[in-house]
């Protein structure tokens, strides 16, 4: 985000700023280059740029209409715009991402709710459990009894 805030600053400066300075070609020469090979690669850089790309880096830019709303801003202007934008929009982005955050804790508390153990109903199975096989203990303990009375009175 930094790096886009100082391109756009430096954009800003430099549309701002190139109006009042001109600025001379320069190209840097290599070690020992006599003056007549640094003007000649000075001519060709400028004929490539001018030729390669459709700019011209010896032509004072101008502006042909006004900023838009009519009116041309000052720097400190554009800047406070951009700010201001920057600031919109990261206030933007954080709600959307409170608003994500709350979905996601939503979905997992009903995730935890369908396969989630309740301690309180699995305790409550238990001591009905424990019961049907009590009674389930005496039927059987009451059979075995009269099976053993009608064995042993017979013999």
């Amino acid at each position: 985000m930094r790096l886009i805030n100082k391109a756009a600053i430096t954009l800003v400066a430099a549309c701002f700023g190139a109006g009042t300075v001109q600025a001379d070609l320069y190209v840097y020469p290599k070690n020992g280059q006599s003056a007549d090979q640094t003007d000649k690669d000075k001519y060709e850089c400028y004929n490539w740029a001018k030729k390669d790309t459709g700019f011209d880096p010896m032509a004072v830019p101008r502006t042909t209409s006004a900023a838009p709303g009519g009116q041309s801003k000052s720097l400190n202007e554009e800047y406070s715009n951009l700010i201001v934008d920057l600031a919109t929009q990261r206030g933007s982005y954080r709600t959307l991402t409170d608003s994500q955050d709350m979905i996601v804790a939503s979905t997992q508390n009903r995730l935890e709710a369908k396969r989630g153990v309740n301690l309180d109903e699995e305790m409550a199975n238990l001591v009905l459990f424990h019961r049907s096989f009590e009674a389930n203990a005496r039927v059987i303990r009451t059979i075995d009894q009269m099976l053993d009375t009608v064995v042993n009175g017979m013999i």
